[in-house]
C-alpha cells in the first residue's frame, strides 16, 4: 500500500522517538533484539497508518521494532500479522505480552528525563 501524506522520517520529534525507545528498553517488542545486539530500531504503529483516515501518532499506538520485524508487519492489522508470525513458528503470545507491556509503560517519564538532560547541557 502506498504511503499516505505526512508519513516519512520527520513525523515524530527526535526526543519523543528516543523517549519511546527508552520506554521499550531500547529493545524490539517482537523479537527482543537490542541496539547492543546490532538491531536498527524503528517505531511501528500498532494500528497501521494505512488503516486509519489519519495516522495515530500517540505514544500509546507506537512500539519499538527492529527494521526486519517492522518490515514484516507492513500495513497488516495485528491479527493478520500474528497469523503470519504464527505460521513462521513464532511465539505470538510472547510478542503480544511485550507489546501490551510497552504500551502500558509511562513514556512521559523518559521524555521528561531526556528534556531535563538536554536542558542541563545548554
Amino acid at each position: 500500500m502506498a504511503r499516505k501524506k505526512n508519513q516519512g522520517s520527520k513525523w515524530i520529534r527526535p526526543m519523543k522517538r528516543q523517549a519511546i525507545y527508552d520506554r521499550d528498553q531500547r529493545r524490539c517488542c517482537c523479537c527482543g533484539q537490542t541496539e547492543e545486539q546490532g538491531a536498527f530500531l524503528t517505531l511501528d504503529h500498532v494500528i497501521a497508518c494505512e488503516l486509519l483516515d489519519r495516522p495515530d501518532n500517540r505514544p500509546e499506538n507506537l512500539v519499538t521494532m527492529c527494521r526486519p520485524c517492522n518490515s514484516s508487519k507492513q500495513d497488516k492489522t495485528m491479527r493478520q500479522w500474528y497469523a503470519v508470525m504464527r505460521a513462521r513458528g513464532t511465539d505470538v503470545k510472547a510478542i503480544q505480552r511485550r507489546i501490551r507491556s510497552a504500551i502500558k509503560r509511562d513514556w512521559k517519564r523518559h521524555y521528561k528525563a531526556r528534556k531535563a538532560a538536554q536542558g542541563a547541557r545548554t
